[in-house]
């Protein structure tokens, strides 16, 4: 019978085990090292699954230590994308995390709001910056606007009234926001008061402000506090915007006083502010309503000969569309 060799395959396996279990625990201790020493790289491709919801989130890398700048630069980022929705997921992870709100984080998701026209979720914010003291006059002017898109001139005031008792500095966006809202809401003897209000608490007179006073005018049907509010521009030589004139274009068609219309009309093309459709078929309106006159004339028909050649190139980009493509 055969003697038996002894085998020594065991203890070879089981060095290279050992061996292997090294290498991978030097890996591991290296790619450490690697997240210690680079800085934080924002907006890596990771996703990471939330415990608490049902979608994948894009996250920034994470860090050994993280902090909350490269969430604020994401989130202001969602901000002006207008990814409202987005961006409040992203505060529920900071929230669910270590990492320390600041005031940019709450601002940022505020005027995400804004953007989107979602008001209900910039006050829920609003009332938690405030709460945790991490409130300013952007937060509270994003929260404003919020309201005025959705003609919450109720809300827009009772803010106002909270941030002027702040002693905070008011600036004319959030008076501007909130006279709007006035306006929008047909209340506007309010959006006039405020107005008054702003003047007399230093806010300077700029064309956005002074543009939704004429808007409040304009519900009020008071044209000449219009012509007051475009005479007090005038003497500060500032240049009207698209949104001040049909503003105030619209306030005259309302009163009757075509000739101002059309005189706005003229100022606007003198401006080399860009016309819209609302200009211009308000400007027709004044031109086919107004007492016959050579200027009403002429602009009529420099109006409808610019409406027919537009009106033409439609129709021949149309034909070009949908004429077969020859080879």
């Amino acid at each position: 019978m055969a003697p038996t060799r002894k085998t020594t395959s065991g203890p070879r396996h089981l060095l290279l085990l050992l061996l292997l279990l090294l290498v991978l625990l030097l890996l591991r201790i290296l790619l450490l090292l690697l997240l210690l020493l680079l800085p934080p790289l924002p907006l890596l491709r990771l996703r990471l699954r939330l415990r608490r919801r049902r979608r994948r989130l894009p996250l920034l890398l994470l860090c050994w230590k993280a902090n909350v700048i490269p969430y604020n630069s994401a989130i202001s980022a969602l901000s002006h994308a207008s990814r409202w929705q987005l961006a409040i997921d992203y505060l529920a992870f900071v929230n669910d995390s270590s990492i320390e709100l600041n005031v940019v984080t709450l601002t940022a998701a505020t005027t995400a709001c804004d953007r989107a026209g979602n008001w209900q979720q910039a006050l829920h914010l609003l009332v938690r910056a405030v709460n945790e003291n991490l409130s300013n006059v952007v937060s509270f002017g994003a929260a404003v606007s919020a309201c005025e898109k959705n003609e919450e001139w109720q809300w827009a005031l009772d803010l106002l009234s909270s941030l002027l008792a702040q002693s905070l500095e008011v600036n004319g966006v959030v008076f501007s926001a909130a006279i709007s809202a006035c306006a929008k809401a047909s209340m506007w003897q309010h959006g006039l008061a405020l107005y008054s209000r702003a003047l007399s608490s230093g806010v300077d007179r700029d064309v956005a402000l002074t543009s939704s006073a004429i808007s409040a005018a304009g519900e009020g049907h008071s044209w000449r506090r219009s012509v007051q509010f475009l005479t007090e521009l005038h003497f500060q030589e500032q240049t009207l915007n698209l949104v001040a004139y049909n503003s105030a274009m619209a306030t005259f068609r309302g009163a009757g006083q075509w000739r101002e219309v059309i005189h706005l009309f003229q100022d606007m093309e003198r401006d080399a502010v860009e016309v819209d459709a609302v200009a211009r078929g308000v400007a027709m309106d004044a031109c086919e309503n107004a007492v016959a006159s050579p200027q009403a004339s002429a602009l009529l028909t420099q109006l409808q000969s610019g409406q027919l050649c537009r009106l033409q190139e439609v129709q021949e980009s149309r034909r070009f569309s949908s004429s077969p493509s020859t080879g």
